[in-house]
């Protein structure tokens, strides 16, 4: 997807639900892929933006996010952003100051706990799916350690 087409379903997006939801699509993006537990995960341990001032975002913003044209179904209870929409999300991520590098650091360091239980997982799609999440993860807060096990 062209960058200004993924600018144009973001800000739709933010027209129609608001800035709070918004919000919760920034912490969407981080995660490779989505499923509407780790989503609902993200929702209850983010309230807050860095500063400690509550977000306000709507439990049904979970919804929201997934069924809209930012997020694509691409298997059962599974999604993903296209690579535009995430990356543009990313970076107001990064560029807001409700958020900044300290969020990212927040975000890899719930993503690492997540996926630790599913990492143990007696299902293959399981393990490979928290495996991704994990290098993911790892690449922004241990960038070092995420090569080395690489290796």
């Amino acid at each position: 997807m062209r960058p200004e087409v993924a600018h144009r379903r973001i800000e739709s997006f933010a027209k129609r639900f608001g800035e709070a939801p918004l919000h919760l699509c920034y912490h969407g993006a981080f995660p490779l892929a989505l499923t509407p537990n780790l989503l609902y995960c993200l929702w209850a341990n983010f309230k807050r933006d860095i500063h400690g001032q509550v977000l306000e975002i709507p439990w049904v913003a979970v919804a929201d996010l997934l069924l809209s044209p930012l997020c694509d179904e691409v298997g059962e209870e599974l999604y993903e952003m296209d690579g535009a929409v995430r990356n543009l999300l990313l970076a107001r991520l990064k560029e807001n100051s409700r958020f900044g590098e300290k969020r990212i650091n927040e975000l890899s360091e719930f993503l690492l706990a997540y996926v630790q239980q599913q990492l143990r997982s007696h299902d293959p799609d399981l393990r490979d799916f928290a495996e991704a999440q994990k290098w993911t993860a790892l690449a922004y807060v241990r960038p070092s350690k995420a090569a080395r096990e690489l290796a």
